[in-house]
C-alpha cells in the first residue's frame, strides 16, 4: 500500500474525529445557562451523569475540539520531578531547585521525589501573584517616572 494513503487514512481520520468532537462541543453548550442531560449507554446500560461529570465533560471535549491535548489528574495526584517541571513550563533543573529552597512542597519515594498536584497548583498561584504585583509595580514606577507619554 502507498504511503500516501496511509497518511490520507490517517487524516481522514483526524478529521472525522474533529468533526466529531465539534458536534459534542456543540450538544453539549447548546442550552445556555443550563447544563444539557447526558445519558451514557455502557452494555447495553443507561446511566444518567451528574452535572458534574456534565461540567467536566464539556470541558474535555471543548478542548479536544481546538486539537489541545488533555490530562486528567486528582488533586492529590503526585507527579514526577519532570511532569512537574513540564506543568510549570520551565526546565526540571529549575523545579529542583525550587524544591531545595522548600518553595514547593515534596516527598521521597524511594530516592525519587514527587510532587503532590495540589501543592505544585498552589505554588503556581502564588507565583503568578506574586509576578502580576511585581509587574504592577514596575508600571507604576514607570508611569511616575515618566516613561510612559500619552
Amino acid at each position: 500500500m502507498p504511503s500516501h494513503a496511509v497518511s490520507r487514512r490517517a487524516h481522514d481520520s483526524v478529521e472525522e474525529e474533529r468533526r466529531s468532537l465539534s458536534r459534542a462541543e456543540q450538544l453539549l453548550r447548546s442550552r445556555r445557562g443550563t447544563l444539557p442531560k447526558v445519558t451514557m449507554e455502557v452494555e447495553g446500560q443507561q446511566v444518567e451523569l451528574p452535572d458534574s461529570a456534565v461540567q467536566h465533560l464539556q470541558r474535555l471535549v471543548s478542548r479536544l475540539a481546538r486539537g489541545q491535548e488533555v490530562a486528567v489528574f486528582t488533586p492529590q495526584e503526585s507527579l514526577t520531578t519532570q511532569e512537574a517541571a513540564e506543568l510549570l513550563h520551565v526546565s526540571r533543573p529549575y523545579l529542583i531547585g525550587l524544591l531545595d529552597k522548600g518553595l514547593i512542597p515534596y516527598y521521597r519515594l524511594r530516592s525519587h521525589r514527587r510532587i503532590r498536584l495540589e501543592d505544585l497548583l498552589a505554588f503556581r498561584e502564588r507565583f503568578d501573584a506574586e509576578r502580576h504585583a511585581a509587574l504592577d509595580e514596575l508600571s507604576r514606577l514607570s508611569q511616575e517616572a515618566g516613561l510612559y507619554d500619552e
